[in-house]
C-alpha cells in the first residue's frame, strides 16, 4: 500500500511538472510562430504598399495629364484622390505625398498632394530614396514606418511624378502583437490553473490517500482499533468506510482464530494426555507405536496396557477434529478403564463402550479395534467396530494376511453386537494396527497411499526393528504427501512383534 501511495504521489507530481513544462514549451514555439506571422505580415504589407504607391503615382500622373499640365488644377482635383487613399488610414497610412518633377537643376519638385499636413511650394527630391524602406515616420519620428516611393512618367521620358507613402509598422503588426499578448496571457493563465489544480488534487486526492496510508501502517503494526475519520461521500469516503469495515471484520476474525487456537491447544493437550508415555516391556513381545497428527487436532488414540494374563491393545479414531473429538476419545478411554473385568473380553468391551456412548457424541462416532494378546498362549483375541483390518505379517516367509470382525461404528446405534475373533500368532510374526489416516493419505497428485503401498512397505522391512518400522512408515507417509499438502487426518500405527525366543 505504501508503495502504491508513493507511486501515486510521484505520478501526480510528474504529471504536474510535465504539464507546466508543456505550457512553458508552448511559449517559445508560440513566439516563433508569431515572429513568422510578423515577417509574413510585413512581406504582405510590402507587396501591397509597392502596388499602392505605383497606383498612386499613376493616378496623379493621369490627373496631371487630364489637366494639361496645370499644377493648380491638378492640386484641386488631387483632393479626390486623397479621399480614396485616406481609407488606408485604418491600415496604418501616415503620410501621402506627390511631387511634380521639373527640370530644375536644383532638383526641387512642386507639391501636388500632401496629407495629412498640407504643404505647398517646392520640396527637394531625394533621388537615392529606395522604393521601400523601414525608417522613422516623418510626422512622428518615434514611430517606425514602412516607406514606399514610386515614380511615373510618359513613355521613353524621364518621370514627371514622384510619390511617397508611409505606413506605421505598429498598425500593420497590431493584430499579430495582440495575438502575442493573448497567447502569453493564455499560457500564464494555463500555468496558474495547472498549479491550482495541483493544489486541489493534493487536497482532494493525496490527503485522503495519506490518511489511508496512515491507516494501513497502523493496521500493519497490529492496531486493529484504528479507524479513518471522514465525512466525505465520494469514492474516498466509500474506501474509508470499506477500510473501517475490513479492520472491524479482521479484528473479529483474529479473535475467533485466537479462540479457535485456544480450543485446539486444549484439544491437543487432551490428546497428548491420553496417549501412553511408554509402552509395556515383555521378553516375548515388542511393542512400538507412532502417532502423526494433522494440522488441526484429530481424534486418533492408541493405548497398550497390561491385563492379568497379557496385554490389551486399543486403536481408535473419532470422526471430526478439535475439542469435541478429543473429549470423545477421553470418554472412550475412561469407559474402557472403568471396566477392568472386561479388559480381556473384546466383544463385551465394545458392546459396553457402544452402549455408554450412544447419544453422547452428537453427530460424531468412533471406529475402534480392541484386542487382547496372551504372550503365553500366543493367542490374539479382538473385536472391531468399523475400523481398518488388522494385518499379520510373517517375517520368516514374507506372507501377509488381513483380519477383520463384524461390527458397526461406536456411538451411533444402540444394542449392537460385535463379533469376537481369535488368531493364533507364531513367533517371528508381526501384528499391525493402524488408522485410516495412513491409508487415506493423499499425494500432491491426488493419489491415495492405500493398502498396496502399505503392504509393499511392510514386506520391504521384514527384518527391521518394530520401533524403526514405525519411524520409517511415518517418514514414507510424509514423503508421499509432499511438503505442499498436509494430512487430512491423524495417522497412527501400533506394531507388535512376537519374538522367537525369550529375549526381547
Amino acid at each position: 500500500m505504501k508503495v502504491f501511495l508513493l507511486s501515486m504521489k510521484v505520478r501526480s507530481k510528474l504529471i504536474l511538472a510535465l504539464t507546466v513544462i508543456v505550457c512553458l514549451a508552448i511559449v517559445p514555439i508560440s513566439l516563433y510562430l508569431i515572429d513568422t506571422l510578423e515577417k509574413s505580415s510585413i512581406a504582405k504589407a510590402r507587396e501591397a504598399g509597392r502596388a499602392q504607391s505605383e497606383f498612386f503615382a499613376k493616378s496623379v500622373l493621369n490627373l496631371l495629364l487630364s489637366n494639361a499640365g496645370n499644377l493648380k488644377a491638378t492640386q484641386v482635383d488631387a483632393l479626390e484622390i486623397i479621399k480614396i487613399f485616406v481609407s488606408l488610414e485604418s491600415q496604418g497610412l501616415k503620410v501621402l505625398e506627390a511631387l511634380f518633377l521639373s527640370r530644375d537643376p536644383q532638383r526641387h519638385g512642386s507639391v501636388l498632394v500632401s496629407w495629412p499636413h498640407k504643404t505647398e511650394g517646392k520640396k527637394p527630391v531625394i533621388d537615392h530614396l529606395p522604393e521601400y524602406a523601414v525608417d522613422a515616420c516623418s510626422i512622428s519620428p518615434k514611430e517606425k514606418c514602412l516607406v514606399f516611393t514610386a515614380k511615373a512618367g510618359l513613355a521613353n521620358q524621364p518621370p514627371n511624378i514622384a510619390v511617397k507613402m508611409e505606413f506605421a509598422e505598429a498598425n500593420i503588426l497590431a493584430p499579430v502583437r495582440q495575438l502575442r499578448q493573448s497567447l502569453l496571457f493564455a499560457v500564464l493563465l494555463a500555468i496558474v490553473v495547472v498549479l491550482l489544480l495541483g493544489i486541489i488534487t493534493n487536497l482532494l486526492i493525496m490527503k485522503p490517500l495519506r490518511s489511508l496510508e496512515i491507516a494501513t501502517e497502523q493496521l500493519a503494526q497490529g492496531n486493529l482499533d484504528y479507524r479513518i475519520t471522514t465525512n466525505s461521500k465520494d469514492e474516498f469516503g466509500h474506501l474509508a468506510m470499506s477500510f473501517n469495515s475490513m479492520s472491524a471484520a479482521l479484528k473479529k476474525h483474529i479473535l475467533e482464530l485466537e479462540e479457535k487456537y485456544r480450543e485446539l491447544n486444549a484439544a491437543r493437550l487432551i490428546q497428548q494426555a491420553l496417549l501412553p508415555q511408554s509402552l509395556p516391556v515383555h521378553p516375548q513381545v515388542k511393542f512400538a507405536a507412532r502417532f502423526l497428527p494433522m494440522a488441526e487436532v484429530g481424534g486418533d488414540i492408541y493405548d497398550v496396557f497390561q491385563t492379568p494374563n497379557g496385554f490389551a491393545i486399543l486403536v481408535a479414531d473419532v470422526s471430526g477434529h478439535g475439542v469435541p473429538a478429543a473429549l470423545i476419545t477421553a470418554m472412550a478411554k475412561m469407559v474402557i478403564a472403568g471396566r477392568p473385568e472386561l479388559a480381556e473380553k473384546p466383544s463385551p468391551m465394545l458392546h459396553h463402550l457402544n452402549q455408554s456412548l450412544v447419544g453422547q457424541t452428537g453427530n460424531r462416532f468412533l471406529t475402534l479395534v480392541y484386542a487382547y494378546f496372551n504372550p503365553h498362549t500366543k493367542k490374539l483375541i479382538f473385536a472391531n467396530g468399523g475400523h481398518p483390518d488388522i494385518l499379520l505379517v510373517n517375517r520368516n516367509d514374507g506372507s501377509l494376511k488381513s483380519y477383520n470382525a463384524r461390527g458397526t461404528m461406536i456411538g451411533v446405534f444402540p444394542d449392537q453386537q460385535y463379533e469376537q475373533r481369535e488368531i493364533a500368532v507364531h513367533p517371528g510374526e508381526r501384528i499391525i494396527f493402524l488408522t485410516d489416516g495412513i491409508l487415506e493419505c493423499f499425494s500432491p497428485e491426488g493419489q491415495m497411499y492405500e493398502d498396496v503401498r502399505l503392504e509393499k512397505f511392510l514386506l520391504d522391512h521384514l527384518a527391521t526393528d518394530a520401533t524403526v518400522v514405525c519411524d520409517l512408515l511415518m517418514q514414507d507417509i510424509q514423503q508421499f504427501r509432499g511438503e505442499s499438502s498436509s494430512l487430512t487426518d491423524d495417522a497412527t500405527v501400533v506394531v507388535v512383534d512376537v519374538n522367537t525366543g525369550d529375549s526381547p
